[in-house]
């Protein structure tokens, strides 16, 4: 069942990734892979260097998306596990979100707002995607994604050793 399940997961949004790099790739000129063609360049080194250097947007949101992904499903999984309820867990949980959810946003017009949601998910993701196009991802806001998910993923952890199921 594990297998199905995981199968059926992975078969489900391979769809939509393919048509984001199918576009993506789409989107490249032409005449790039001419021009290096003409060079001499082999197809793997057209890839390397023009195909993986035209893609890295895409997969930098892709991979956001799917860490957005993991880290809400822990999130979820973990105010699931310690609520007697789901009354309980919508309770906790759609607040809780929302909260997350608009950090970015109000940390816009409020400093002391800002200075908090630095060390938030929600506003890394927005610091990264607004990012991207002058390429300057710093290790900090990388290793601020990196210490949520390990957060998110120890309070799952905890809520499940505490619920009896593990």
């Amino acid at each position: 069942f594990r297998t199905l399940f995981i199968g059926s997961g992975i078969w489900q949004g391979a769809g939509y990734g393919t048509i984001l790099y199918l576009a993506a790739i789409s989107n490249i000129d032409p005449s790039l892979y001419d021009v290096a063609s003409i060079d001499g360049a082999s197809r793997f080194q057209k890839i390397r260097h023009i195909t993986l250097p035209a893609l890295r947007p895409t997969i930098t949101i892709m991979l956001i998306m799917a860490v957005g992904t993991a880290a809400s499903i822990l999130i979820g999984a973990a105010i699931g596990t310690w609520s007697r309820n789901q009354m309980t867990a919508a309770s906790i949980g759609v607040p809780f979100m929302l909260v997350f959810s608009f950090l970015p946003m109000l940390s816009i017009f409020n400093e002391t707002i800002g200075r908090i949601a630095k060390i938030t998910y929600s506003e890394q993701v927005s610091i990264l995607i607004n990012g991207l196009g002058r390429q300057d991802m710093r290790f900090e806001n990388i290793a601020v994604l990196l210490l949520n998910i390990a957060v998110a993923f120890g309070c799952f952890a905890f809520a499940y050793k505490r619920s009896g199921l593990g």
